[in-house]
This record gives structure tokens, sequence and C-alpha cells, in this order.
């Protein structure tokens, strides 16, 4: 006899990404998505944020819904649930611990397989809130996390997926290339309390008076910006220090750069510095607990301490010594090439999405 399959094997994925997690890895997300359309996933984006509309794109089907606060939060879950019936997801692949809660009510509604993606320490502190038995896998974004998971959350072994976000590389830097006697400073942190953009502008302060010129570039923004541009006047920085709003492409900001200062000091995955090594800048960061791709003096230069005497020193060793600065980004830019491929991350989702998707489909089978 023979035996019809009670669920189809077609994954069918929603990709939740709500609060900062699109700041912080909208471009992983605009790579995972079209990389799950090389790799025949059905995929939606769920999210309140207006800009998921710009990832809308043949197959991509964006679904934005009304913030999800309170006193409304369990009627808009709802309403963004019952979005879903006429097409249920198989999986649903949260990207923060902002998008858990309506994750879970969209995978228990429908039975679908759980992704806890983990990339700051409010996502672990998040999930360490929901039963291991919910969660059919967890993607760590790098090796620190995917180690929080097992030896603090007891999370097992064979649920925690280390992906790294994935980069594009291009050849568009030549930092400290000679053409310009100024050294060119980028800088994306936000302008709020931990961005770290003040540090920066106390940084430049201090090169300025010890003779070094340049040119740095904050773009961003945010409640401090006012605050940010008074110390730029005061310490007489107008002509060198520049504010622009953020733009989409941050990559088209990479190619008139030298060195990429990552200022943001928060426990979280970001985006941007990757990119920046990716593009072949030299990248300046500050000691990280959770991002494992800045290795000083090998793929990044790290300060010693997040402050402004340890900066300049830090730019200061740039300036002097090109050749070695110059040897750090080009090592960054393979470690990015060989470890953070875009390719490489679809193809591990779309595994996993499959293999959970596998382990609860009916195979038709033939018998007697």
């Amino acid at each position: 006899m023979s035996q019809e399959p009670s669920s189809q094997l077609t994954v069918n994925v929603a990709l939740c990404v709500h609060g900062d997690a699109f700041d912080r890895l909208g471009h992983a997300l605009r790579y995972l998505a079209v990389g799950l359309v090389d790799q025949a996933i059905r995929t939606r984006l769920v999210s309140s944020d207006a800009r998921l509309a710009s990832l809308s794109l043949g197959p991509i089907q964006p679904i934005i819904h009304d913030p999800i606060v309170w006193p409304f939060s369990t009627r808009r879950i709802g309403q963004v649930v019952d979005r879903m019936s006429n097409d249920p997801p198989t999986v649903v692949h949260a990207f923060s611990g902002a998008s858990y809660e309506i994750a879970i009510k969209i995978a228990k509604t429908y039975e679908a397989d759980l992704i806890l993606q983990i990339g700051s320490t409010q996502d672990c502190d998040s999930a360490a809130q929901i039963p291991i038995s919910d969660v059919g896998a967890y993607f760590a974004l790098t090796q620190p996390f995917a180690k929080i998971l097992l030896q603090q959350l007891r999370i097992p072994a064979n649920k925690i997926i280390h992906m790294p976000p994935g980069v594009y590389v291009s050849r568009n830097a030549s930092p400290l290339d000679g053409t310009d006697q100024s050294t060119t400073l980028l800088c994306t942190a936000p302008f709020h309390t931990g961005g770290g953009a003040e540090i920066l502008i106390q940084a430049v302060d201090m090169l300025r008076k010890r003779g070094y010129a340049m040119l740095a570039f904050l773009i961003g923004e945010g409640r401090n910006e006012g605050a940010l541009r008074k110390m730029v006047r005061d310490r007489g920085l107008n002509s060198i220090v520049t504010f622009a709003q953020p733009i989409s492409n941050i990559a088209a900001l990479m190619s008139g750069a030298d060195v990429y200062v990552l200022t943001n000091t928060t426990s979280s995955v970001t985006m941007d510095g990757l990119i920046a090594m990716g593009a072949g800048l030299i990248t300046v960061t500050f000691p990280s607990a959770v991002d494992d791709a800045y290795i000083a003096n090998e793929t990044a230069i790290i300060c010693e301490k997040p402050t402004a005497q340890s900066l300049s020193d830090s730019l200061e060793r740039i300036i002097t010594h090109p050749d070695m600065a110059r040897n750090i980004a080009a090592t960054g830019q393979t470690y990015i090439k060989e470890n953070h491929s875009v390719s490489a991350m679809a193809e591990l989702a779309a595994s996993v999405y499959r293999k959970l998707n596998m382990a609860h489909a009916t195979l038709p089978f033939r018998g007697s």
C-alpha cells in the first residue's frame, strides 16, 4: 500500500525582525533573504519597521505591521498571526530578542519550528526565559555567544549553530595610499549614550594638537546629536569633523575612507565593522567579549581601553606606520572572505530549515 505525505516538504520561513535588529543586522537580513531565494526557500519578512518595504523583491513577501506595544501587543500579535493563516510558515526565525514573543506565537499557532538568533547579551537573557523544548535551533552569530548558550544557558550542543553574518567583499578601499596627506576616518556609531561618537571627537582633537591632519565623518542620528555638534564647535573642529545622516548603502561610504572606527561598546553584534573590513578599510575598535572577527593586530587594531586617549594612540600608530596598517586591513579582508561568506550564510540557514522541516514530514512509503 502507499501513504500520502501528511505535510509538505517545502520550507516556508518567516523571518521576524524587530527592535534594533534592523539597525544592527539589516544588511545581513537583506543578504540572507536574497540568498534564501537562490536556495528555493519561500521567505516572508515580518517587522513593524517600514524599511522592510525595500526588501520586497520577487518572491520575498514583507509583512509590515503596527508596532507591538502595550496595551495593544496581544491584539497586534494576533493580527500578524491571522495574516499568515492562508499560508502558514513551517519555520519561524527570530532575528533578536525583540522578536521572540511574536515568533513564539506564530510558531505555536502553526506548529512551526522556532529558531532563535543570538547576537547580543540581551538576546541571551531573553532566550534563557524560553523552554529549550520550544526551540528547534539557536543561531549564534559569534563563537562567544555559542559558548554562552552551551555553558551558561545549558543549551544542547546539537541545537547550537554558529552562523556568522555574511558580508560581501569589495575592492573599493585603498587606505593610506599616499595621495592625500589627510587621513580620513569614518564612524557610523549611533548618536546616543554608549554610541561612543564623543570618544572619537575627543581623540581627533588630541591628534590635531599633536599636528596630524585628518578628516572625520560621523554618519548617524540620535538624541545626542545636538550635544555632539556643540562639542565639535566648542573645540574648533568644524573644518575637521562632518556630520551626515545614515544611508542604506553603507558600503558606498567605505571607498573614500582610510580608517573605520567602531566605537559602539554595547555587547551586541553589528554589521558596519564587518562591512568595513570586507571593503579593505583599516578597522579600529575597542575590546569586546562577544565579537570574534576583530583579532588584535591581525584583522583589526584594538585599543587597550574604550577611552579617547587609547583611541588617539591607536590612530597615531596607524598614521605613522601605514604599511603595518595596510597589512592588517588586507588580513581583515581575507578573514571576512573566508569566514563571513554571504552564500555560506544562506546555505547554512537553508540546510537547518530543511533539517527541521524534514523531522516533522511524513514521507510516502510502499509496503504490504
